[in-house]
């Protein structure tokens, strides 16, 4: 992670404590890079005709209320504030009216208070510990369809003409009727 990031961040964590004025947004702006001067008169003409009316601004801005915190990473050529506005559109214009607008590269980051991010998060974990706690609804069973019928049987083949089935047998005669049977 750039080095750079972790200082502007923990600054824009400590001065979003200070809270928006009431009806305005926060936003974290970090103004950086900007041209490189070769000789020491640009140099000169840049401090003196956007770098110096920019602090100028900024300072103006930070009486009006405007800019509730921030400055200059120690060592680093940037600006790390917190600017309030009303709307969109006038954190714009403040930041187009700076003198080094068109020199540097900006990030510009609406902020939500902590207040609100909280609310929010507690929302949020009161709907999963209703999903948590409350027991889970009995499960319908799922209804099994019906077993296909048994498939009949399979017939064997006729039998061939000749194997007619045999008629059955009469019953065994009785031993009485065998003697008479005898006797004729």
């Amino acid at each position: 992670m750039n080095n750079k990031v972790v200082p502007r961040v923990l600054l824009a964590v400590v001065l979003a404590t200070l809270g928006p004025a009431a009806g305005a947004a926060q936003y974290l702006v970090i103004g950086s890079g900007g041209p490189e001067y070769t000789t020491p008169q640009e140099t000169v003409e840049a401090l003196e005709e956007e770098l110096l009316p920019t602090f100028d601004a900024l300072m103006k801005l930070e009486a009006a209320k405007k800019i509730v915190g921030g400055g200059m990473p120690v060592g680093d050529r940037s600006f790390a504030f917190i600017l309030e506005a009303a709307s969109n559109d006038e954190a714009d214009r403040l930041l187009r009216d700076l003198p080094a607008w068109g020199l540097l590269k900006w990030d510009i980051k609406p902020l939500q208070s902590f207040q609100a991010r909280a609310e929010k998060e507690r929302s949020i974990v009161d709907t999963l510990m209703k999903k948590v706690t409350e027991p889970a609804p009995d499960p319908v069973p799922a209804q099994t369809p019906p077993a296909p019928a048994a498939a009949p049987a399979p017939m064997p083949p006729n039998p061939p003409a000749q194997l007619a089935p045999l008629t059955p047998p009469p019953p065994p005669a009785a031993p009485a009727q065998v003697e008479a049977a005898i006797a004729l």
